[in-house]
């Protein structure tokens, strides 16, 4: 069985999708570790604070170790749904270490 054409739109919007939350993640656990004086990151443009859920925590209430391992496990998941967007999007497979994720990294 392969995927036609409107199959494959409706992977890769999932996909991105995924990605996206991810991000939001990515920078509610970034601005908390920013908070808390544990990395300093670049200013960037001004973001609406969200809650989000963790297991059965808000991001606020996670302790540094488990904040920064989530900060760890969005980026990761992000930069990785972008890769699978990629391939979804294009007719040849891309090697994970040739993906434009890996540029400054």
């Amino acid at each position: 069985m392969s995927l036609g054409e409107s199959d494959q739109v409706r992977c890769s919007w999932e996909i991105e999708t995924e990605r996206d939350i991810a991000l939001g993640y990515l920078v509610m656990a970034t601005k908390e570790l920013e908070k808390r004086g544990l990395v300093q990151a670049e200013k960037g443009p001004s973001v609406e604070e969200v809650s989000l859920v963790v297991g059965t925590k808000v991001i606020s209430e996670l302790e540094d170790d488990e904040l920064r391992l989530l900060a760890q496990t969005a980026f990761a998941r992000a930069k990785y749904a972008d890769y699978l967007k990629t391939i979804l999007e294009q007719d040849r497979v891309i090697l994970l270490h040739d993906h434009r994720l890996f540029e400054n990294y």
